[in-house]
């Protein structure tokens, strides 16, 4: 049990690294970033809050990561949405 344990967390690193590989980048673009929870098949469930003027150079480096890493993994953009994201409780 131990050992499949060390497999998940491994994995589960792995997944981490990948990932950041892909928000990093868009990351520069915005000025807020939410991790969403984990979703299956998906390597990272994120929003950015990104200034309407930035939308264009988001855009553009997703262009970029695509064409780097399209043969590995497909890439999903849904925006602009209203930024339930980055909504705090009152209080907090």
């Amino acid at each position: 049990m131990a050992f499949g344990e060390q497999v998940a967390a491994a994995l589960e690193d792995l997944r981490r690294r990948d990932a950041d590989t892909v928000v990093e980048p868009l990351a520069k673009h915005a000025d807020q970033v939410s991790m969403g929870p984990p979703v299956d098949n998906c390597l990272a469930n994120v929003s950015l809050l990104v200034h309407r003027d930035k939308v264009e150079e988001l855009n553009r480096e997703v262009g970029r990561l695509q064409g780097r890493l399209g043969r590995l993994m497909e890439f999903k953009v849904n925006g602009p949405l209203p930024p339930y994201s980055f909504v705090t409780e009152p209080g907090r």
